[in-house]
């Protein structure tokens, strides 16, 4: 695959272009570029919103799927991807769902951000799990943890701090001034 790059030398920033010049990838990309202008528009994320709402509550984060997932998965297809199928024909000429999922699968490896992560959800139930799950676990209140990225640690006020006017002058807190209380200040 090879590309033509062109930089526009622009003011306040570079951007590089890159054009494709094969034409299966130039339509990919722009297919790819109008999902992603779908997917972005208010309209989409509402339906989509609605139907996990409607949904989630289903969803378990177990080994067992039930027989109910495979009904909801059908119906988020039917709903999501007609709803982009419409779009996308109203917008590109000669538009199939079915040639450019074909071509989305066979560039899976290739591919990386929310875009495919949504349309791999038609396609992959695992994928349609994994979001029923995260939207679940957002509307419970069990979202993104960083307790295993926090470190608590205490700070000394003993010989080592400095005292200016009352206060402790501690290193770790990059000579941030702290309310210092001592039993001998009472």
């Amino acid at each position: 695959m090879s590309f033509a790059v062109q930089d526009l030398n622009l003011e306040e920033e570079d951007i590089i272009v890159a054009q494709s010049t094969n034409a299966a990838d130039s339509r990919f990309d722009l297919i790819t570029g109008t999902i992603e202008d779908i997917i972005t528009e208010p309209k989409f994320q509402q339906i989509q919103s609605d139907f996990m709402d409607k949904n989630y509550r289903h969803f378990e984060n177990s080994e067992e799927n039930k027989l109910i997932y495979t009904t909801i998965h059908k119906e988020y297809i039917n709903l999501v991807e007609k709803y982009l199928e419409n779009e996308l024909k109203k917008r590109i000429s000669n538009f199939s769902m079915k040639e450019y999922m074909n071509d989305l699968l066979s560039r899976r490896d290739e591919l990386d951000g929310e875009i495919f992560e949504i349309l791999l959800t038609f396609e992959d139930f695992i994928e349609f799990k994994e979001l029923m799950l995260s939207h679940k676990a957002s509307k419970e209140g069990r979202g993104l943890d960083l307790s295993s990225c926090l470190c608590v640690q205490s700070i000394s006020f003993g010989a080592n701090s400095s005292r200016v006017a009352g206060k402790a002058k501690t290193p770790l807190l990059d000579k941030t001034d702290v309310d210092h209380m001592d039993s001998d200040q009472d």
